[in-house]
């Protein structure tokens, strides 16, 4: 084989080459994307400006308690401020309620991590969720994903999350009594649940170039557990 019959058979594999490498690129997973809840029929009580104007209704209400639960995938409902005040009172006033039939057994999926204000309208949201590998990098109104793992103290990062330089940060959690089983899991146990921020504060020790950060985490939803 002559040195030019060669090198055309040198190009031919690497073109096969780089189209088998090509083929495996477009070939990946794309990511999921975001999942917005359905439009609903216009309503003044879920107006809105800005993220900050809306609320995302729990799954189930004291409004609905004296109903059977919807079977399936459930979009949670959002609303904005003022309508959530007004909810608010009605709530106070509704006395203990159970459904006055037997309801059917079966699975409720509830949709929606956030309420979000999309086009001057609160609707409820599952953002993608990214993972927490850095506190630099945590901002509001984003849903991160993260393993926890449960110690004496409580529960925490199973994982090191990276913080700025000359920082020591703790994590305090918000509403967690709400989920059963993290409330009630032994030491050693782990989690993989759904996190967003609600605040974070930030405070130089006296006299030493080092900060303390307190940032308190909402669980959205718990994903389960995980083998350590």
């Amino acid at each position: 084989m002559g040195k030019r019959t060669r090198a055309v058979v040198w190009l031919v594999a690497l073109a096969g080459l780089a189209g088998g490498i090509e083929a495996i690129a477009f070939a990946a997973p794309a990511p999921r994307p975001s999942v917005v809840a359905p439009r609903l029929p216009f309503s003044r009580t879920r107006m809105c400006r800005a993220h900050s104007d809306c609320v995302l209704l729990p799954g189930r209400t004291p409004d609905d308690q004296c109903d059977c639960p919807r079977c399936g995938v459930v979009w949670r409902r959002a609303v904005n401020q003022k309508r959530y005040r007004e909810l608010k009172l009605r709530w106070m006033a509704i006395g203990p309620c159970a459904p006055n039939r037997p309801c059917p057994r079966c699975r409720t999926l509830y949709r929606g991590l956030v309420a979000h204000c999309i086009s001057g309208e609160c609707r409820a949201f599952e953002p993608q969720p990214k993972p927490l590998r850095s506190f630099a990098e945590l901002r509001g109104g984003e849903v991160y994903a993260l393993t926890i793992v449960r110690r004496p103290a409580g529960w925490t990062a199973r994982d090191r999350i990276q913080m700025p330089y000359h920082h020591a940060t703790r994590i305090e959690w918000v509403d967690l009594a709400s989920f059963g089983r993290l409330a009630q899991a032994k030491v050693g146990a782990t989690a993989r649940v759904l996190v967003e921020l609600v605040t974070r504060s930030i405070a130089k020790v006296p006299h030493r170039r080092q900060w303390r950060s307190i940032v308190r985490l909402r669980i959205l939803r718990d994903r389960g557990s995980t083998k350590r």
